[in-house]
């Protein structure tokens, strides 16, 4: 029962059509590699003791994150997204924030944003509520619960702190 040879032009479909099937597969693979999540995995780092007191909840930030990737057609790519971009939208929308970074997995599509709590210094009581203010001066945010290891300065002038903002100089906090 011998077989007989497929005739050279059947041979020579077979191996194109193979060679169209490869193809194809290893584009959608490549696309597939390349391709970035819109909803980021938000970590949050160096966590202080108090920051559960002035930190937004982890999905407040994975919020903002998604609006600002899917702001941008450039940033569905792994090859084209903004990292830069995205980490400074999310400082500049959460001042409480003292740096992030955002990082691209080799292998997974979905981006990881490493967030990192300011540390207050100083707790402003003012007319208008209580704010933590960095090291630099800037409010962080509001604070409802006064901790107790960190000094508390009182306003009395009717000063309206604004979040993100520079409410005293760096050598007023560094002095209480």
């Amino acid at each position: 029962d011998a077989r007989a040879p497929l005739p050279a032009r059947s041979r020579s479909f077979f191996s194109a059509l193979s060679f169209w099937l490869l193809l194809a597969v290893a584009i959608i693979c490549t696309v597939k590699v390349l391709a970035l999540s819109a909803s980021p995995k938000i970590v949050v780092v160096g966590s202080n003791p108090g920051a559960s007191s002035y930190l937004q909840p982890i999905t407040v930030y994975a919020a903002v994150a998604q609006k600002l990737l899917a702001g941008s057609v450039t940033n569905r790519s792994k090859l084209t997204v903004d990292t830069r971009g995205v980490s400074q939208g999310l400082e500049r929308e959460f001042p409480e924030l003292a740096d992030v970074s955002m990082s691209i997995p080799l292998v997974s599509n979905r981006p990881v944003i490493y967030v990192q709590p300011a540390v207050p210094s100083l707790i402003l009581q003012s007319p208008t509520g209580n704010f933590a203010l960095s090291s630099s001066g800037l409010a962080l945010t509001r604070v409802s619960a006064l901790p107790s290891n960190i000094s508390l300065l009182v306003d009395q002038s009717g000063l309206v702190p604004r979040l993100g903002k520079q409410v005293v100089p760096s050598s007023t906090v560094s002095f209480v």
